[in-house]
């Protein structure tokens, strides 16, 4: 958290809902991901990564 600057870039690129506004910051629900990686390589800040669950 301490890198996201809360752009949103993940929350537009990802189409399983897994990412999401909750006041002014930027939450993941897991149990929406399909790790497809969109929201990792969207992040201008570098602060999503993918781990193998």
């Amino acid at each position: 958290k301490s890198v996201c600057n809360d752009c949103g870039l993940c929350i537009e690129r990802c189409q399983f809902g897994a990412w999401e506004f909750d006041e002014d910051d930027v939450v993941f629900n897991i149990d929406h991901c399909f790790g497809c990686g969109l929201c990792v390589s969207s992040c201008p800040a570098g602060a999503v990564s993918l781990v193998k669950r």
